[in-house]
């Protein structure tokens, strides 16, 4: 599962909650969310930048973090930024990922061609 497709939810919920109980439902989904994900020893650090700064927009915007004069729905425009941002670099990823999973696949084993180049 990747992390930009719930957050994407949380950054919805947080723009429709309207009380104090629906904040602070969307508080507790988005922390859980990111200490999920975070866990992940190998996440390069363009993610986990974009995984904690999607955090704090989503917190500020509903109250949970300071906003630094910053305007509630600017935060809440900059989360759904950085959580396209993130798609695309895990989009990025994968991309880069497969290709080099390609390459070895299409890649002759040397052993191989030894062998059978051997007369």
């Amino acid at each position: 599962m990747h992390f930009s497709y719930p957050i994407d939810n949380m950054c919805i919920l947080a723009k429709n909650a309207q009380n104090d109980y629906e904040k602070a439902s969307v508080f507790s989904a988005t922390e859980s969310l990111v200490l999920r994900f975070l866990k992940e020893d190998d996440l390069p650090h363009s993610v986990s930048e974009k995984i904690y700064l999607i955090r704090y927009h989503i917190c500020a915007f509903i109250g949970y973090e300071h906003t630094n004069g910053i305007s509630v729905n600017e935060h809440i425009h900059q989360a759904s930024v950085k959580s396209i941002e993130l798609a695309d670099i895990i989009r990025n990823i994968e991309i880069s990922v497969h290709k080099k999973n390609t390459e070895k696949k299409n890649k002759p084993n040397t052993l191989f061609t030894f062998f059978k180049g051997y007369k």
